[in-house]
């Protein structure tokens, strides 16, 4: 599990989108994000954007929970599924498990869902592992 806030780890976007890391252990991953109002798109509920952003952090804490601390993770596909819309003031909790896990490739599968365990999207993402330096 992280000690250091995301933003110490993850860079500011995380921030910016209300992100919090809540696991990142054997290859699962896990964060949440309280639906705000800038989240929302014009039909009142939450754009496809920060869904996606919230489902490829977790699947990032999934990555990052496997490989050491000179390799980093860079997702270089993604496919997300938007199954029912997320609403205002609600919080969505993605979840991640790494589903295959090479020396340089990994893919996970991602579920968002609401505070009432409505599913919200599921998804499927590939990361490349690489050396920090």
């Amino acid at each position: 599990m992280r000690s250091e806030s995301s933003s110490q780890q993850d860079g500011p976007f995380v921030d910016f989108l209300g992100v919090t890391a809540i696991l990142s252990n054997d290859g699962t991953g896990k964060a949440t994000m309280l639906v705000r109002e800038d989240h929302l798109q014009a039909g009142g509920v939450v754009q496809g954007g920060p869904i996606a952003a919230l489902a490829d952090y977790a699947l990032y804490l999934a990555v990052q929970s496997l490989i050491s601390a000179q390799q980093m993770s860079v997702t270089v596909e993604m496919n997300v599924n938007f199954v029912f819309p997320g609403n205002y003031g609600r919080t969505l909790t993605a979840e991640s498990n790494v589903v295959s896990r090479g020396n340089s490739i990994m893919v996970g599968e991602m579920a968002v869902t609401d505070d009432q365990g409505k599913l919200i999207a599921k998804g499927l993402g590939t990361c490349m592992v690489r050396s920090r330096e």
